[in-house]
């Protein structure tokens, strides 16, 4: 059984035998092949979780090309000099194949920063679909025209902590995202814009989508963004 252990690479565990269970993010700091995967004890609130020797763990995680899980069960419990624990190798994994470009749907709060320095306009969007090169970003505001620039920013989990990180994308497409209404409502519309004196265009919310290609230049942003793909894609692969 091939199985692609990292040290460093985040993996996702649940404890006991319930399949809605927390989901708590750990990290591989070390392993000996065959006979047992060293884990850095997850943190909740600032405090390692409390886990205990026998107990079930269904672990996830992400390969250079596959999403691995396995259930296991914990086998030491060490405190000192730092916690972390011990859970046996396992002897059955499941595994898929993720593509390198897939996208995955989310609902991740972004925001999109508009506008020269100093003369910034944030504008508060929700990321529907995301790939490490792209997202797929619904918006109430105009956020520009195909081929602009905007800057996208977005908290992502890094060591424990939610990491806020910004950097530019490129709008490739938009679409508008408003259900096209029938004549009758169409011409309701129109009649109460010309009784109110207006041309009607405040009355209907306008919410595109905007397709954008990321231009990540740093290295770890483009780990943490990566990683927050995977996040993604575990959760509902499993």
């Amino acid at each position: 059984m091939d199985i692609e252990l990292e040290v460093g690479t985040l993996m996702q565990i649940q404890l006991g035998t319930e399949t809605d269970s927390p989901r708590y993010v750990s990290r591989i700091i070390g392993y000996v092949d065959k006979a047992t995967i060293i884990l850095r004890s997850p943190q909740v609130d600032g405090k390692s979780l409390l886990m205990r020797e026998g107990q079930l763990v269904t672990a996830r995680f992400m390969g250079s090309s596959k999403v691995y899980a396995f259930s296991s069960y914990i086998s030491a419990v060490i405190l000192r000099p730092f916690p972390h624990i011990h859970i046996e190798f396992p002897s059955r994994t499941e595994s898929a194949y993720v593509r390198k470009s897939e996208r995955v749907e989310t609902d991740i709060e972004a925001v999109v920063i508009l506008g020269e320095p100093g003369k910034e306009r944030n504008i508060h969007t929700h990321m529907i679909d995301l790939s490490a090169a792209g997202a797929l970003i619904r918006s109430d505001e105009d956020l520009g025209e195909v081929d602009n620039e905007i800057k996208v920013s977005m908290g992502v989990e890094y060591k424990d902590s939610i990491k806020r990180v910004s950097f530019p994308a490129i709008i490739r497409n938009v679409l508008d995202d408003n259900p096209k209404k029938s004549d009758s409502e169409s011409d309701e519309a129109a009649e109460t814009a010309d009784q109110n004196g207006d041309d009607g265009s405040s009355l209907i919310p306008v919410t595109k989508l905007y397709g954008v290609e990321f231009k990540i230049g740093g290295f770890k942003d483009h780990l943490m963004v990566k990683g927050l793909v995977y996040s993604q894609t575990l959760q509902q692969k499993h």
